[in-house]
């Protein structure tokens, strides 16, 4: 993390906008990394290990959706977890997002890795059911990307929705995780897919992001949907007093 931090203070991190690294981190584990943001998501993912203790308190799952998959490491994370672990194969997951560039980088990312895993990719943005596009803001690095306007950071561009109905039909009558990461339409996916949730996910694992989707209200629409809380975590700490930050991460399972 150290070294991390000391290259953003460096010269070299104005130039990995134009970067295209790879890095292998384990078998059926090599990220793709393009533009300043990749580095910020490895440091999360990699070097922190924000997702670890969410994922050993799931243990194995054969299905996952991934909405908001960005450059594709959480999903070769979970790859990575479930050789290291023995997780029976099959296994299939579908990542969605809605930022052309992350997915490309996504696709090379897989390529390289040669996953166990089935991973298919889909570019797409979580929006209203029944709705066909949607306008999308694109920032200077992948993961500024977002349904709401970034001002003159990020540009407008029109993105299918993702008929999750579909998407999942994919994956099965049940899946066991879907993750979450769709920077601030939480309260989007809740509110037009909420009772889809609650029909087909074991667990979830979502960030949350304030002022869209504050985390004590996130916990509270969770629950009416039948999900217990399981655990958070934030710059608040861990537990429900995570929830009081404006930005973390959560995971509920099904009561």
């Amino acid at each position: 993390m150290k070294a991390l931090d000391d290259l953003k203070r460096s010269l070299a991190w104005r130039l990995f906008p134009w970067t295209n690294l790879q890095l292998e981190l384990g078998p059926g584990c090599t990220v793709v990394l393009r533009n300043r943001g990749d580095f910020l998501i490895l440091r999360e993912i990699f070097i922190e290990g924000e997702y670890d203790p969410f994922i050993a308190k799931i243990g194995p799952v054969a299905n996952w959706l991934d909405l908001g998959c960005n450059c594709g490491m959480f999903s070769l994370l979970m790859e990575s977890t479930a050789r290291k672990n023995g997780w029976a194969a099959p296994r299939q997951a579908v990542l969605i997002d809605a930022n052309a560039e992350a997915l490309s980088a996504a696709r090379d990312a897989i390529a390289i890795s040669k996953p166990e895993t089935k991973l298919e990719l889909v570019e797409a943005a979580v929006g209203p059911r029944g709705v066909a596009t949607i306008d999308f803001y694109e920032g200077k690095t992948s993961h500024k990307s977002r349904l709401t306007s970034l001002g003159s950071r990020g540009k407008k561009v029109t993105r299918p929705v993702a008929d999750l109905d579909k998407l999942a039909a994919k994956l099965g009558e049940q899946i066991d995780l879907v993750k979450i990461d769709i920077e601030g339409a939480e309260a989007i996916l809740l509110e037009h897919w909420g009772d889809w949730l609650a029909a087909k996910a074991k667990h979830l694992l979502i960030e949350w992001h304030e002022p869209e989707q504050p985390g004590l209200e996130l916990k509270a629409k969770l629950e009416k949907l039948g999900f217990a809380f399981v655990d958070a975590s934030s710059e608040k700490g861990q537990g429900e007093i995570a929830l009081s930050a404006h930005i973390g991460t959560a995971l509920f399972s099904r009561a």
